[in-house]
């Protein structure tokens, strides 16, 4: 229910707040989901002459406070993260396991999906794939933590690699991308942006 801003500070002699652009998070916004994280601050108000000519107010927000909500957020996400990464099908080759025909026939049906290098990434990064002789569509597609789909890469061969610039991603944090063949997921990955 909360969401990030940018923003400056309107002038007002009487308040000594920071200039230049800011990032945080609208009061009311924060109230309304923690109001025990929200004060109304009163100020004096001055005339030119520095005559007190009565008061005003505005909201703060304890951003100390959100830090602990924060935190149990990521772990909750992080949670289900880990919970739909269990369910996923392994699918793992070990050359040494297998032989020439045998690795030759998993390769011909199985799915693969490298971790993306470097991570955390900074410009861009690079993210390998294989997948079955035999599909219809396929694409590597980029999410944030809220699920929101950012980026679809389509999948024409059936091993590659694609690359991923910053540059597509809403800024520094974690990210999943994830591989979808026929229209299912058939493995999800994390990245981080820093």
């Amino acid at each position: 229910m909360l969401n990030g801003y940018t923003y400056t500070y309107k002038e007002n002699a009487n308040l000594n707040f920071d200039e230049g652009l800011q990032h945080g998070l609208i009061a009311q916004e924060v109230e309304a989901v923690y109001p025990e994280l929200v004060h109304n601050t009163t100020y004096p108000i001055y005339n030119e002459e520095g005559e007190f000519e009565g008061t005003g107010s505005y909201k703060s927000v304890n951003y100390i406070g959100l830090i602990s909500e924060l935190t149990e957020a990521i772990k909750g996400l992080n949670a289900k993260v880990e919970n739909l990464e269990s369910q996923l099908e392994p699918r793992v080759v070990y050359e040494k396991s297998f032989s020439a025909e045998e690795l030759a026939r998993i390769e011909k049906n199985a799915y693969q999906l490298s971790q993306n290098t470097p991570n955390p990434l900074s410009a861009s990064t690079s993210i390998t794939y294989v997948i079955p002789e035999a599909f219809d569509e396929a694409a590597i597609l980029i999410f944030d933590l809220n699920g929101k789909m950012l980026k679809t890469y389509p999948v024409k061969e059936n091993k590659g690699t694609i690359t991923i610039n910053s540059k597509d991603l809403n800024g520094a944090g974690m990210y999943l991308y994830a591989l979808y063949a026929n229209g299912k997921d058939i493995m999800t990955k994390r990245m981080l942006l820093k």
